[in-house]
């Protein structure tokens, strides 16, 4: 889509404004396509997530140390949203 942003004008010129809609529509919808499949993708990663850490607790259990930073960790990061996109 960016190329069509800066070429588009040249596109449509030397191959027709049919052309360029047609680009422009099939670039729209694998653009949506794409964000639909990443978006099931990021909720999935989401589940297993929280998977791992309701499971932390039990991991460390038998640990000789006395607490696990990584559990506290990666609860900061989730609370901040670190790397992951805000809903």
């Amino acid at each position: 889509m960016i190329g069509l942003y800066f070429f588009g004008y040249n596109i449509g010129r030397i191959f027709g404004p049919e052309y360029l809609l047609r680009l422009f529509l099939a670039g729209a919808m694998s653009g949506s396509v794409f964000y639909l499949v990443h978006h099931a993708f990021l909720a999935k990663c989401h589940q297993h997530l929280e998977v791992l850490l309701e499971n932390i607790p039990t991991m460390f259990q038998s640990s000789t140390t006395a607490e696990s930073c990584f559990g506290a960790a990666i609860k900061c990061l989730k609370l901040a949203k670190v790397g992951s996109r805000s809903e």
